[in-house]
């Protein structure tokens, strides 16, 4: 009776791993089965040299509309011989991402033979000046940019001086010690701070340079349509965090400065409640 309980167990076992041996070779198969289909399929689109790519397509601002051979020398991607299939468009993307002009970048295919690059370029917000050969623009989160990024409106960027880095001072690298220059700049940008009404016609404060100094900004300030014999000074403490309601102030000043013909340029908002004047 034990002798035939033994025997039954055994045939369970053997039966056990008759099944997962099968089971083994079947999943194997199909395994292989579908690498090979893989592979082929694969092929088809890899090795195709009706799938090369014969242009590339570059879409943003005429800073990378134009250096598109540059960015396909950068890219090494050579047109009517990389077949487009073999370009990993992330790794194409962090490359560019590099490039201390790019703040954003999306890559993609459009079949048979274009890769389309969309740029999202940082644009020169204010230019840094250490000496007169020594200067270089920044944007509006402080990154260095090359100098040439302002070609044609040099002019036009407000000047910051008098600032001092300890930091290698090289195209990409963020200037951390100046985010309240790069706020007061951005608050010029919003009209709540600069759009005012002088004698009916509408009219705009601008920022021309700001000067530092440990403890204030000094910003030298124009009006967009008005040719001033002087421009305005205006002095801001850099510790002061009520800032906002101080540029709403400086816009009523400076119009009733004008209104009266006022020969007053100094203003300093540096006092609560008080605006001196002169």
């Amino acid at each position: 009776m034990a002798a035939k309980k033994k025997k039954k167990n055994n045939k369970k076992k053997l039966s056990q791993y008759s099944n997962f041996l099968w089971g083994f070779i079947g999943i194997s198969l199909i395994c292989f089965l579908f690498y090979f289909l893989y592979t082929k399929i694969a092929s088809l689109f890899i090795d195709n040299e009706r799938l090369v790519v014969n242009k590339v397509e570059v879409q943003g601002d005429t800073y990378w509309t134009t250096r598109s051979k540059t960015l396909i020398k950068l890219l090494d991607i050579k047109l009517g011989a990389t077949n487009i299939f073999n370009l990993d468009l992330s790794d194409l993307r962090a490359i560019i991402l590099k490039q201390p002009t790019v703040k954003d970048v999306e890559v993609y295919r459009e079949l048979p033979d274009t890769i389309k690059i969309k740029i999202l370029s940082r644009m020169p917000e204010a230019i840094v000046v250490i000496s007169s050969n020594n200067w270089f623009p920044i944007d509006d989160e402080g990154i260095i940019l090359p100098r040439n990024s302002t070609k044609g409106y040099t002019n036009e960027l407000p000047q910051l001086r008098k600032y001092d880095f300890n930091i290698k001072l090289q195209n990409g690298n963020k200037i951390p010690q100046i985010d309240f220059t790069l706020n007061i700049l951005a608050k010029f940008k919003d009209t709540k701070f600069t759009q005012f009404e002088l004698n009916g016609t509408e009219s705009y404060l601008e920022i021309s340079k700001i000067t530092n100094s440990s403890n204030y900004l000094f910003l030298t300030i124009v009006i967009n349509n008005l040719k001033l014999k002087k421009p305005f000074t205006v002095i801001l403490d850099k510790n002061n965090k009520d800032v906002d309601k101080r540029l709403v102030k400086l816009k009523e000043v400076v119009t009733d400065i004008l209104l009266k013909n006022g020969k007053e340029r100094e203003i300093k908002l540096i006092y609560d409640g008080l605006i001196p004047v002169k």
